[in-house]
């Protein structure tokens, strides 16, 4: 039987500049990991991990100096950075002779390049010689990860974030609000936890590992609606339709108390996450959007503060609007879902707000090219592709790397609505900040979370190949081969 030879490169994401000429560079014992001296504090971290992963792969100890301790020799790998390397932060080239030359345009581009060779040599043994070169399409490769509603370990969610940073996925995006949970604790607000939780220390813990890998942990936690078991603790404060019953986890807007909820739930998580220049607010689902006249009190409270005419779409951008100032004074970046933004009568949305566009199932949903002149930057959740529901609810399937490939998906191809494709055209605008892979716990017993890890892992793979070049440097076939010898990588150090 006929074998396919194994792929010249065998790295994720592949490399879009890949000029070999020919043999490798094999690790031995007399292997260094060399500083330029210019950048020994910025770079030592990573010349220490890789020096440290080196010897947990080959055996063999490798040695941490800076080029002013001697020049650089045979069988050595030298880290150095410089300005312009690419115009992405996270631009990287490497050039393998006699030794491998790692130049990245910042700490973390050098940290991406030392996964790249780390995968190569667990695939190969060695480093191809010659020069490759690979910098993102877009600023943001994220994972949304549920657990309000399903319970991962620390462990599980560490190993993840381990996976993420191999392949240079970015950001990890804790969604920890929902109707039927609350996963992460609060000192401040320890009522509104759900059993099992994760507590503060943990969350530290989770935090670091990921600053450490270059990946940023994302607070979100979804408001007005999605608060079905926080307003466990505040009953008051739920919305009631026209006929009085309550609207399941949804705020009362009408309330000011409500809005002093949320500023409390804000204050209250906001420290659990240093370092996160975002934080996701929500806004999403809140009320049934197509019969928002079942609301009256919504009705009344906006066209109290605004006039006939206003609607509880004015409202709840108000509330968007708020509560991403409240951010901002902090330094946080807020974000929001799109499914009801973009269509208040005499509220502007702040457009220093990024937008989470997920889908336009609904006609009424206002659709991306209409949305422009109001929207800052947005991340593509695009629901038909990206979406992993556990159980497979509400219709979904479980996306795959196959499927990817057949539709051409790329961070600018959004879910279509209603009159067509939506899609932002490569090169990409900066407005383009990113694409995001969410996992959701609708149905959080349908899968335990090592059948989730085996799933996941290779559509992060294939979303981190397919985020990071703007689409992919090779077939399907290919990537699949690639894949494949990625999900036995050993132990992290």
């Amino acid at each position: 039987m006929r074998r396919d030879p194994p792929p010249a490169w065998p790295a994720l994401p592949v490399p879009g500049s890949r000029a070999l000429t020919g043999g490798q560079w094999v690790p031995g014992e007399a292997t260094r990991v060399v500083v330029e001296a210019s950048r020994r504090w910025v770079l030592l971290a990573e010349a220490r991990r890789i020096a440290d992963e080196l010897g947990r792969l080959t055996g063999l100890p490798a040695a941490v100096l800076d080029d002013a301790e001697g020049p650089p020799r045979p069988g050595d790998i030298v880290l150095g950075m410089r300005g312009g390397t690419s115009a992405a932060r996270e631009g990287f080239v490497i050039t393998t002779g006699r030794t491998v030359e790692v130049i990245g345009g910042s700490a973390t581009a050098v940290f991406r390049a030392t996964r790249q060779l780390l995968q190569v040599l667990r695939a190969t043994g060695g480093v191809p010689r010659g020069r490759v070169a690979s910098a993102p399409q877009v600023a943001e490769r994220a994972l949304n990860l549920d657990i309000a509603r399903k319970r991962y370990t620390v462990g599980w969610i560490g190993d993840r974030i381990w996976e993420m940073a191999d392949v240079g996925l970015t950001a990890l995006q804790l969604h920890f609000s929902e109707n039927e949970g609350v996963g992460v604790l609060s000192e401040d607000l320890p009522s509104v936890a759900s059993p099992g939780a994760l507590r503060p220390g943990e969350v530290e813990r989770l935090v670091a590992l990921a600053g450490d890998l270059h990946v940023e942990v994302i607070p979100s936690l979804d408001m007005p609606g999605h608060l079905g078991h926080v307003l466990r603790s505040f009953p008051d404060l739920r919305l009631r339709d026209a006929r009085g019953a309550p609207v399941r986890g949804a705020l009362n807007l009408a309330d000011s108390r409500a809005w002093d909820l949320a500023e409390r739930l804000i204050d209250a998580y906001l420290p659990l996450f240093p370092g996160s220049s975002r934080w996701a607010l929500g806004c999403d689902e809140f009320v049934d959007f197509d019969d928002v006249a079942r609301y009256p009190e919504l009705w009344r409270a906006a066209e109290e503060r605004w006039g006939i005419g206003a609607t509880p779409f004015d409202l709840l951008t108000a509330f968007a609007n708020a509560m991403g100032e409240r951010l901002r004074a902090r330094g946080v970046i807020p974000r929001v879902w799109n499914d009801g933004m973009f269509r208040s009568r005499r509220v502007r949305p702040d457009a220093r707000t990024e937008t989470m566009w997920w889908s336009n199932w609904s006609e009424r949903m206002v659709p991306l090219a209409r949305a422009r002149e109001d929207m800052g930057a947005v991340v593509n959740a695009d629901d038909r592709h990206l979406y992993y529901v556990l159980g497979e609810n509400a219709g979904y399937a479980h996306p795959t790397a196959e499927r990817l490939w057949a539709d051409d998906w790329h961070p600018g191809l959004f879910t279509p609505a209603r009159g067509g494709p939506q899609e932002i055209p490569r090169p990409y605008p900066a407005r383009l900040r990113g694409a995001m892979l969410s996992v959701w716990g609708d149905r959080p017993d349908a899968e335990d979370q090592q059948e989730v890890a085996e799933r996941l892992g290779p559509l992060m793979r294939a979303f981190a190949e397919r985020s990071w070049n703007g689409g992919s440097q090779v077939g399907v076939e290919e990537f699949l081969a690639i894949s494949a010898q990625l999900a036995g990588s050993p132990d992290r150090v």
